[in-house]
């Protein structure tokens, strides 16, 4: 039952991660480890933020198999 407990104690399982720029303070879902705003001068400066699960959609796909 290893599998089991590794999802069950995967931290962004019950979570959500993103990542700020420590540069322009904008926050990144899914997490990047560059700010495509301030690139180079936000290497090694990207910090992992739990976020609060609230936002708004701004894109979806609809996929048909059949």
């Amino acid at each position: 039952m290893a599998i089991a407990r590794f999802w069950r104690e995967n931290e962004s399982r019950y979570n959500m991660y993103g990542k700020t720029c420590g540069n322009c303070e904008k926050t990144y879902f899914p997490p990047r480890d560059m700010c495509p705003k301030c690139r180079r001068e936000s290497l090694g400066k990207m910090k992992k933020v739990q976020l609060t699960g609230k936002g708004t959609v701004v894109s979806y796909s609809i996929i048909h198999d059949g």
